[in-house]
């Protein structure tokens, strides 16, 4: 106070800021902050200031979001006496154990940094292939809940597969419900990690190239199999070798009949009802024309080598001698008294 300087303060001591700077410090602190300014600031300038919270704690390091959090979160103000009591830097679950159970529920592990940082709860990651040895969350097993392959608390795994695609080894259940006894347990051969439907075996390329077509498609696996080790049955030389499989079916049906086996030409890949064979229009009419009704209903009427169908005679049903016939053709160009001959003259069988 001028004049006589006589003091306006009366600080206690050298470090008695709050003496002197009350309203600086009631403008930046408020009024239940401590007041032993020189603990944070220094004598230069109010800036800068620097609190050693790690020393006054015990161990506790202000970093991540706990920066910015207000003091009265953590401590009793005025005196700011600790509300929480953490073990340590890590030991999250001790101030946050709220934000815990309302994310997680009793039974998780509580050694929170393992998955959080110290910046926010969010984004969260575990290395669960680390954790486990070897078993990388992926595909329908990132959302599955926790308590779906571990005992909680303490999170024992219930499975134990030996790798990344031992699924047999968890799901067993579905398997058998699907498969049965003697399907393979490569899973991963047909299925994927997303999701058990819409499975996709490349038979092709498991065969050596017979492909599941047609009424192949829904054929049970035993039908073909050995099972269990699902050895082929039998050995089908290509896709269209019908008989390597189907002897017994073409048997009752053709047995004798000497003709080829060359399914496919009558037969659809879908049913062996329906066979069609165009003999009038590919070949020669015997179901219409002169020769409707007429032949046998046997192939062997007219083939008479079984196993070449180009081979066929004219004279099983035309029953007239050489003689005669040579008779009848005389001064016809070309005649021979042989089946090929009388093709070439009577392709359609007219006279």
């Amino acid at each position: 106070m001028v004049p006589g300087y006589a003091s306006i303060y009366t600080p206690a001591g050298q470090n008695d800021c709050y003496a002197c700077h009350q309203a600086d410090h009631d403008g930046h602190h408020g009024g239940t902050f401590p007041t032993d300014c020189a603990s944070c600031h220094t004598t230069d300038t109010w800036l800068g200031a620097a609190f050693d919270h790690i020393a006054v704690s015990n161990g506790f390091d202000l970093v991540g979001a706990h920066v910015a959090t207000p003091c009265a979160n953590c401590h009793v103000i005025p005196g700011y006496a600790a509300i929480y009591t953490p073990a340590n830097q890590n030991d999250c679950i001790a101030c946050h154990q709220s934000q815990f159970d309302g994310q997680h529920g009793a039974g998780f592990r509580t050694d929170c940094v393992t998955c959080h940082t110290s910046d926010t709860w969010l984004g969260a990651t575990f290395d669960h292939l680390a954790t486990s040895n070897g078993f990388e969350l992926v595909g329908a097993h990132a959302a599955a809940p926790c308590t779906s392959c571990h005992v909680v608390p303490g999170y024992v795994p219930i499975y134990a597969p030996t790798d990344q695609n031992d699924c047999i080894a968890c799901h067993r259940s579905q398997f058998d419900a699907q498969h049965g006894a003697g399907f393979r347990t490569d899973c991963v051969t047909c299925h994927t990690t997303v999701t058990w439907l819409g499975a996709a075996f490349d038979h092709m390329t498991a065969s050596g190239g017979f492909d599941l077509v047609g009424a192949h498609v829904a054929a049970p696996c035993a039908g073909c199999h050995v099972i269990p080790g699902y050895t082929p049955i039998y050995a089908p030389s290509s896709q269209n070798d019908c008989i390597a499989c189907h002897q017994s079916t073409y048997d009752a049906a053709h047995a004798g009949s000497g003709i080829p086996t060359t399914c496919l030409a009558c037969h659809t890949i879908d049913t062996w009802l329906g066979a069609i064979f165009e003999h009038d229009l590919e070949h020669f009419p015997i179901y219409g024309g002169r020769h409707s009704g007429r032949w046998r209903n046997d192939c062997t009427t007219c083939h008479v080598v079984p196993s070449d169908f180009t081979v066929f005679t004219c004279f099983n049903c035309h029953e007239h001698s050489q003689a005669r016939s040579d008779d009848q053709h005389r001064g016809e160009s070309g005649y021979a008294y042989d089946s090929n001959a009388c093709y070439s003259c009577h392709p359609r069988g007219e006279a």
